[in-house]
């Protein structure tokens, strides 16, 4: 009798539990020019949080944004998982919508009347995929050290990047999307507690390219004066297209249609369903990782309404003056960047590559003849694969060649401009490297591509999978991480009681901050003898 009544005790004990967690509790009120919001409140997280907040509308395909839509009412800002069209590797579809531009704004809870700083996060998928998700990218751990977080959507794939000349599709409407989702920030952030004059953006991977394109062609001014470029540059070899016409033509030919008239290509994108572009543009990564993302980047038609976003090839905006004194950089990336593009290749894709290293020669070096071509074949082979092709060896050129030398000369560029900069390597191993456990190389040491975002956010759900929460060290270098990008948000410089002091680079002196396993430390250049050599090949081939 006693037992049951406990039984029945633990059962109301139980259903009250279920009930409390299914109450939503609302924000007070924020009214925008576009209406009126409530968010949700987090007690349990200490952050209020306003999703899928649209900072624009997209009226026709391949053209820049429309005003931000208004709403009647009070608009309940709860929908964290709104995605821009692209293809889901594992639901092997679509996904996705066409009007995706919305922000995702989390805000500490607090009384304080003062204004916050603002960080702006842009999402890495080789401009291809992926989105602001609050399920991957949930910024508790930066709210907790009071600032203001807004991650955003911005076109994908054709829809972002789909590049005709003398056509409407100028190009690079993913990058406007960016910088009108940053003047929405710029217009609004007030009314969620935060400081539009204090604003950093940060980004990884084709996120940071972005903003590094943002920083090299000017559009960045008035919008935000700190940025962090995490594993990304407009130097990476596969983020910008010299021929997109030759790009935009062969997915057609996938759809069925054969032409390169730029006005008969916009007839058949515009034509076509969108899972129809989504479904010719996917490429299988396997054996063939520097073909993965079609739709890139492009050089625009400066003539067409003076609204040109790129109007020059990526080395003559790098090697063009910024000069800005008010512009602070964080730049750096991981120590075994290539695990992300080795692991693609299986052993018959590894001995394929005996006979055809040539085409994973960066797209970016150009060739006077054949002859060049396999003189530069012959001295890669000698540097890297002496002893042969293995995925030590491919990871070590990979991880130059689409990210160490980039970034490298990228630095040097900005230092030479006097900005401000501060570099890191990031190398922190465990469990919780989650893109590397996902890259087809787990067991390899070091950190790859991406590995860094799983010491930022509070990731829920990875690769469908639910994620456990972080302990011990994982805790700790989360906790590193975040305090140092914080105090750059909130200071300028970055600064943690577990680091050693975080001394700027000059110009010809890049000084690195290495992030490690209870060795935060200062370092030269890393891998120095490799950055020298592609020095050289770039000097001689372009």
């Amino acid at each position: 009798m006693q037992s049951g009544r406990v039984i029945c005790v633990l059962a109301i004990i139980l259903q009250c539990v279920i009930c409390k967690m299914s109450i939503n509790i609302w924000t007070s009120v924020i009214t925008l020019a576009q209406g009126k919001l409530r968010g949700k409140v987090d007690f349990t997280n200490n952050y209020n949080s306003y999703l899928g907040v649209p900072y624009a509308s997209v009226t026709k395909r391949f053209q820049e944004a429309g005003p931000a839509p208004a709403w009647n009412g009070t608009k309940l800002a709860i929908n964290g998982t709104i995605k821009c069209k692209q293809y889901s590797d594992s639901l092997k579809k679509p996904i996705g919508q066409s009007d995706c531009l919305v922000a995702n704004i989390f805000t500490p809870i607090r009384t304080k009347n003062n204004l916050l700083p603002v960080m702006v996060f842009i999402h890495g998928g080789g401009l291809d995929f992926g989105s602001n998700t609050d399920l991957t990218f949930n910024p508790k751990y930066f709210v907790q050290k009071d600032v203001i977080m807004v991650t955003i959507n911005y076109r994908l794939g054709a829809f972002g990047f789909l590049c005709l000349h003398e056509t409407e599709a100028t190009g690079n409407i993913g990058l406007k999307d960016q910088t009108a989702a940053l003047r929405w920030v710029k217009n609004n952030i007030r009314a969620f507690g935060g400081n539009p004059d204090t604003v950093t953006v940060f980004g990884e991977s084709a996120g940071a390219s972005t903003i590094h394109y943002m920083i090299t062609t000017g559009k960045y001014k008035g919008l935000f004066n700190k940025a962090i470029l995490q594993s990304g540059t407009v130097l990476m070899p596969n983020k910008f297209d010299e021929n997109p016409i030759k790009t935009a033509s062969k997915i057609a030919s996938k759809m069925g249609f054969q032409t390169d008239d730029p006005k008969e290509l916009l007839k058949i994108f515009k034509n076509a369903t969108s899972d129809d572009i989504v479904e010719a543009s996917r490429v299988d990564a396997k054996n063939q990782p520097l073909k993965l993302y079609p739709f890139r980047p492009c050089i625009e038609n400066p003539v067409k309404e003076n609204k040109s976003f790129i109007t020059e090839t990526p080395r003559e905006l790098v090697e063009s003056e910024i000069s800005d004194p008010n512009l602070d950089i964080i730049l750096g990336y991981n120590n075994m960047e290539g695990i992300k593009q080795a692991g693609q290749y299986d052993s018959n894709g590894l001995q394929k590559l005996n006979s055809t290293l040539s085409e994973i020669i960066p797209e970016n070096i150009q060739f006077a003849n054949e002859l060049d071509k396999e003189a530069l074949t012959q001295e890669i082979r000698k540097f890297y694969f002496g002893k042969g092709i293995d995925y030590d060896s491919l990871i070590d050129y990979f991880s130059d060649t689409v990210m160490f030398y980039p970034s490298i000369i990228s630095a040097n560029s900005l230092l030479s401009s006097n900005i401000t900069l501060y570099n890191y390597y990031f190398k922190y191993d465990s469990s919780r490297n989650f893109y590397k456990f996902n890259s087809g190389l787990p067991l390899q040491p070091g950190a790859t591509h991406a590995d860094e975002l799983c010491y930022m956010f509070n990731i829920v759900i990875f690769n469908s999978m639910p994620v456990l929460p972080p302990k011990g060290n994982d805790l700790k270098m989360i906790n590193t991480l975040t305090t140092l990008w914080t105090n750059f948000a909130k200071t300028r410089k970055p600064s943690s009681s577990r680091t050693a002091e975080w001394i700027r680079s000059t110009n010809g002196d890049l000084k690195f901050l290495q992030l490690d396993n209870d060795k935060e430390m200062r370092m030269p250049l890393p891998n120095k003898e490799r950055f020298l050599f592609w020095d050289r090949v770039y000097k001689q081939y372009t």
